[in-house]
């Protein structure tokens, strides 16, 4: 929840880089980020998983969701992939 809510802090210009410092981190061996970042339960949260989905909204989805689709959108690969 606090990498959702870093995120979600930031203004949306930032979050890019802000997703691929962490993509990087993962990279770079920090397991802790790459067990988020390829979670499958957080990839797959529901709307109103409080415990999972920032503010209990799918308009906030998690942070593994989103780094899922930035991955995708800018490399063309998924996030497993992409931290591998």
């Amino acid at each position: 929840m606090l990498l959702c809510k870093r995120y979600y802090g930031l203004s949306p210009k930032d979050r890019g880089a802000y997703l691929e410092t962490l993509v990087d981190r993962a990279r770079e061996g920090d397991s802790k980020i790459k067990h988020i970042l390829t979670n499958v339960y957080l990839l797959r949260a529901k709307e109103g998983s409080r415990v999972y989905n920032f503010r209990g909204s799918r308009a906030y989805p998690t942070i593994a969701q989103e780094a899922s689709r930035f991955t995708t959108a800018n490399w063309g690969v998924s996030i497993k992939d992409a931290v591998a």
